[in-house]
């Protein structure tokens, strides 16, 4: 949480030390960036921590994060240089390594909690985040160039993971590079659906702020995320929430007590509701004022764009608990396959939405794509608990 603060932070320090401008080109740094970490990692963690009969070396792991990093930061660097002007490219290319970076201290993480070394994690994660915050602001009063500030801030930030995470995980087990072991290519294909699924849906918030800038401009992106940053807080809140659910919904399927599965369903689909309610209130009792409080006064000349990023956040925490409970009943493909559907109907609809209702179009065409794949996720668990309950008669 504290990591994620200060990424919260940098987001508002753009606007009140340069312009929103500028708050536009990291806006779309960071989106198209976390599209592109999906494949650095694998999507690998959980499956890494539950991994408790050593399928898989630590030194696999580790390698396979080389691999996938290398990866990442190659297709990354063709994307950014594909469809973007120069200095906007740059600016992705520079924070890309701050990505790489998250990837490497991860899979180290992942070491650590089977260790139990929850302080190595705990200290990382303070150690990145305060150099971040420090490198960058006083890197864009100095320098006053995004791009060049981003690389001194991933540069920090390799660092961290390099010369801390690295050499304190590698005390705790031995670890042996094995780039070309056979056995990394059954590592990947068990986790290949679960790294599609992550890629499309972290795509659609990128795709959707590429199109803004498009068709709209880049002050318009920059006005429309910095209103948007602020409600990540209701994806940490919701994360914090339903996360207790998760593994109490997988002993009731391996007991296989159905009818007490459906009743915490029914408990979290409540949830679900009354989160939506508060958010909601929340929002339109506080948002003005929270918004003037973040940025300069002209940020309330958009807030019509608010409410309905706040909708689309819900939406998102709502849809990344459905993927818990999707894994949980081994639906994984079904899953990613409805999240690439998910992605085609944003695609086509996104222009003319964003024609006809300006930046607030992105949002409305997300909160359509979100609306159609949740009811697609509730019915499919649904119907394969009723079909288990079934077998059992």
């Amino acid at each position: 949480m504290f990591y994620g603060i200060c990424t919260w932070i940098i987001t508002i320090l753009v606007v009140h030390l340069t312009d929103y401008n500028e708050a536009g080109y990291l806006a779309l740094a960071i989106s198209m960036t976390n599209t592109y970490e999906q494949i650095a990692w694998f999507n690998m963690r959980n499956y890494q921590v539950t991994d408790a009969t050593g399928k898989f070396s630590d030194s696999q792991y580790v390698s396979s994060r080389v691999i996938s990093c290398t990866v990442a930061f190659a297709l990354l660097v063709i994307a950014a240089l594909t469809g973007n002007s120069l200095y906007q490219a740059l600016c992705i290319i520079a924070y890309m390594p701050i990505r790489i970076a998250e990837a490497v201290s991860d899979v180290c993480h992942g070491i650590n909690q089977k260790k139990e070394r929850y302080d190595f994690i705990g200290k990382s994660f303070i150690l990145r985040g305060i150099g971040m915050v420090g490198v960058f602001s006083v890197g864009l009063i100095v320098l006053k160039k995004l791009a060049i500030v981003l690389l001194l801030t991933a540069i920090y930030q390799l660092m961290v993971s390099l010369f801390f995470d690295c050499r304190k995980t590698f005390s705790l087990t031995e670890i042996k590079l094995k780039l070309f072991d056979k056995e990394l290519l059954k590592l990947y294909r068990d986790c290949l659906p679960l790294v599609i699924f992550a890629f499309f849906m972290s795509n659609q918030n990128n795709y959707t702020k590429e199109m803004i800038q498009s068709l709209c401009g880049n002050d318009i992106l920059g006005i429309y995320a910095s209103i948007a940053s602020p409600t990540i807080a209701v994806q940490m809140i919701a994360a914090a929430i339903f996360a207790p659910f998760l593994p109490g919904l997988s002993v009731l399927l391996a007991e296989k007590a159905y009818d007490k599965f459906n009743a915490k369903l029914l408990k979290i689909y409540a949830a679900f509701v009354g989160m939506a309610v508060v958010v909601m209130i929340g929002a339109v009792l506080l948002g003005r004022w929270g918004l003037a409080l973040l940025y300069p006064d002209n940020i309330l000349d958009h807030y019509e764009f608010f409410l309905p990023v706040v909708v689309v956040t819900i939406l998102n925490a709502i849809v990344l608990v459905m993927q818990g409970i999707m894994v949980a009943i081994r639906k994984i493909w079904l899953m990613t396959i409805g999240m690439v559907a998910d992605f085609i109907i944003l695609a086509l609809c996104i222009r003319p939405f964003i024609e006809r209702f300006g930046a607030n179009g992105g949002s409305y065409a997300q909160i359509l794509a979100y609306a159609i794949y949740i009811p697609f996720a509730m019915i499919s668990v649904c119907v394969t608990i009723r079909q288990w309950k079934r077998r059992l008669v």
